[in-house]
């Protein structure tokens, strides 16, 4: 019987005994056809399979040459800038929301959040070739010169789509089919499917695993939300009351000790003009720091007038990103603010007017290297006695660890891919 078809008219390439031994050197099939040896149009069922196929005559066998464009090229440096092993900086306690991927991938967020780091990781886990992929269209998207658009279209195809591409990325056929078939016509959005995806498979896989790599799980007491205890007094508790808040936003920190500085210089000046009240201002100067020390910012007036009025001022003034640092050492430093204050009462009270300007006169001195140039010689102190393990291990652990905020983010959309992580 014969056959529907001659064997002749299945074949789209040259006969088996006609193939000619392929080079041991690495090739990149390139889609793009010949100019002189197309004779026909290849059959339309099993196109991908059909288009890689090495023995076809209609498409030519290229060496995969990076493109030459300038864009092109720092988007490759910047992928091939990382680690190959590790990454760039060690693991942080994450205060507030993480960054979004697309915040990553754009290299804006800081370390060890950048996108060196995220490409380093990707490595570790055997998917560098999707950030990779992901910067090369981004770049080709850029592109505005016919000639380099063509060149970067092979390159990316050859790199990362072909089923026999040195890099190629884990996407769905459709995606495939979409992008070799745009881009053989020209098209300028024939990546966007394939970009798709390959955001979806980062924002599903790697860059969980990424937040939980370069972040550190700690309880966190926040005290711009410990300080409306009020408003839920059914969830706290004793031992919460009591606790003091970690980390510490270092803006807070410095416009606490500026305030007490204002309020020790006043309260002295009032007394040795032999008003009354300067004597009571050194008393509240001293239970502000009774208070902010066994329970932090709940029963301290000043603390709410920091929190809530001049930190963030300051803030939106400055237009600086907040930083933390540990909550043990600031505790300690208000321990020290509570001796200074009940060795100056007491000479106030027994009438020692220039020995208590004397102490004063120090803590003053203390609070302005903490205010004005954010030296806190209190938590030099307890960082010394935590290297030499002197102070419990959960002290220990807490001096040691770094912290990181971010900046809020843009209300964008396209930011919204992947887990927020926030405040435990």
């Amino acid at each position: 019987m014969t056959a529907p078809f001659p064997h002749s008219q299945l074949m789209v390439g040259p006969p088996d005994d006609e193939i000619q031994p392929l080079s041991a050197a690495p090739v990149a099939i390139s889609i793009f056809p010949a100019p002189s040896s197309i004779t026909k149009e290849p059959r339309r069922s099993g196109y991908i399979s059909n288009v890689f196929r090495s023995r076809t005559s209609l498409y030519e066998i290229n060496q995969c040459l990076p493109p030459t464009c300038h864009h092109f090229l720092l988007s490759q440096a910047a992928a091939h800038a990382a680690p190959y092993s590790t990454m760039t900086a060690s693991p942080v306690v994450l205060v507030g929301a993480a960054p979004f991927l697309s915040a990553i991938l754009a290299n804006s967020a800081p370390s060890p959040f950048d996108l060196p780091s995220f490409i380093a990781y990707s490595r570790k886990q055997y998917a560098a070739e999707l950030p990779e992929c992901y910067l090369a269209v981004q770049a080709f998207r850029k592109c505005s010169d016919p000639h380099h658009y063509e060149e970067e279209a092979k390159w990316i195809l050859d790199t990362f789509v072909c089923e026999k591409a040195e890099r190629q990325v884990n996407v769905s056929v459709k995606a495939q089919r979409d992008a070799i078939v745009k881009a053989v016509n020209g098209n300028r959005q024939a990546f966007d499917a394939l970009l798709s995806e390959i955001f979806g498979l980062m924002a599903s896989d790697v860059y969980p695993k990424f937040l939980a790599a370069t972040t550190l799980a700690r309880r966190q007491t926040l005290a711009r939300q410990e300080a409306l205890w009020f408003r839920h007094p059914s969830r706290v508790t004793f031992q919460s009351f009591f606790r003091f808040p970690n980390p510490v936003n270092e803006t807070d920190s410095r416009c606490h000790n500026m305030c007490t500085l204002l309020l020790v210089v006043a309260g002295c000046l009032l007394h040795q003009f032999g008003f009354a009240a300067g004597k009571w201002l050194l008393v509240y100067v001293g239970y502000g720091f009774l208070a902010r020390m066994s329970c932090g910012s709940r029963l301290d007036p000043q603390a709410f007038f920091v929190l809530f009025v001049l930190s963030p001022t300051v803030t939106y003034l400055s237009r600086a990103t907040p930083r933390f640092s540990p909550g043990p050492p600031k505790r300690f430093a208000q321990f020290c603010g509570v001796m200074f204050s009940i060795a100056g009462l007491s000479l106030i009270f027994t009438h020692n007017k220039y020995a208590a300007y004397a102490v004063y006169g120090v803590l003053v001195f203390f609070a302005f290297l903490a205010g004005a140039l954010n030296i806190c010689v209190a938590c030099y102190v307890i960082e010394f006695l935590a290297s030499r393990r002197l102070l419990p291990e959960g002290v220990c652990t807490d001096c040691e660890a770094e912290y990181c905020a971010l900046p809020r983010p843009v209300n964008d959309a396209s930011h919204r891919v992947g887990p927020r992580a926030g405040p435990m």
